[in-house]
């Protein structure tokens, strides 16, 4: 949804700035000003936009079937594909309570 709004934004201003030129409106005043805001949606890509595109749903969790307990071995390999996964590090979701 913010990629949409972004990009939506990006647009409108480009539309803007392009009626303002085609009216001869344009000065450098308005260059600098358009410059700013520019320079602010770039860095408002990088605060919204790119958190948003990098992250990846979780893998969906095995589920041990109830009453098997698992034994030393199999906790140790758990623990080993755990510890040398490839998938990055692993962040919690906080606990609203």
């Amino acid at each position: 949804m913010l990629t949409r709004i972004y990009a939506t934004s990006w647009i409108v201003l480009a539309f803007i700035a392009g009626v303002i030129f085609l009216t001869g409106n344009f000065s450098m005043l308005v260059g600098v000003a358009f410059g700013f805001i520019c320079f602010g949606m770039i860095f408002m890509g990088m605060m919204f936009v790119l958190p948003s595109t990098v992250v990846h749903p979780a893998p969906p969790h095995s589920s041990v079937r109830p009453g098997r307990q698992s034994s030393f071995l199999d906790r140790s390999r758990a623990f080993g594909r755990r510890w040398f996964s490839t998938n990055g590090v692993e962040v919690r979701k906080p606990k609203y309570h």
